[in-house]
């Protein structure tokens, strides 16, 4: 999830709290402390609780497919960061949660990927168990709103956007997570299911 950091007209910086919230990092905002949900982009404890950042579009895909699409870019890099070792690579590989996490909604493994939208006040889940192969497109619809969404050349390279070609919020994450902030959330049924 990628969000504005303007607030106000003014730019928020912010940091990690160490804390989770239903299960999903909290960050905290340096200028008042407060403390912000990362998966709702809002404000869940201080000044600023209620508020909420705007999303902007985002998408995970590999350096290569980056390079092909946009050979003038530049990389920032942290030079404290180990870039050659994956520190979660045992969680990744693994089927159980870093913390408890509390009931999970029993229709997924709780860590099963999954893409998660948004449209107005619905919410969707796209298992991506259901998209056996990359350069997929889908259509479905959410509500009323019919989408297309797309999946890329990496395993978690997804895209949504209405018939208009506007982007839909979406970003790739866990069960567990997405079910957690979107408790009533549609599934989607797979292509059969179209």
């Amino acid at each position: 999830m990628v969000y504005s950091a303007r607030l106000d007209g003014m730019r928020l910086t912010f940091g990690i709290s160490g804390l989770l919230y239903r299960s999903n990092v909290v960050l905290y905002d340096r200028r008042s402390g407060s403390l912000w949900s990362q998966l709702a982009g809002a404000a869940i404890s201080g000044k600023y609780s209620g508020r909420q950042l705007v999303e902007l579009p985002s998408l995970v895909t590999t350096w290569a497919s980056w390079r092909r699409a946009r050979p003038d870019s530049s990389v920032a890099l942290a030079a404290s960061l180990r870039y050659s070792a994956d520190p979660y690579a045992d969680y990744w590989g693994s089927s159980e949660t870093m913390f408890d996490v509390g009931p999970i909604d029993t229709r997924l493994p709780a860590k099963a990927l999954v893409f998660g939208a948004v449209v107005g006040k619905l919410a969707k889940a796209y298992p991506l168990s259901e998209f056996p192969s990359t350069n997929q497109v889908m259509r479905d619809r959410i509500g009323n709103v019919k989408v297309w969404l797309s999946r890329g050349e990496t395993s978690r390279d997804f895209r949504m956007t209405d018939l208009t070609g506007r982007r839909v919020s979406g970003s790739v994450m866990y069960w567990f997570a997405w079910s957690k902030f979107h408790p009533d959330t549609a599934l989607w049924a797979g292509p059969a299911g179209q």
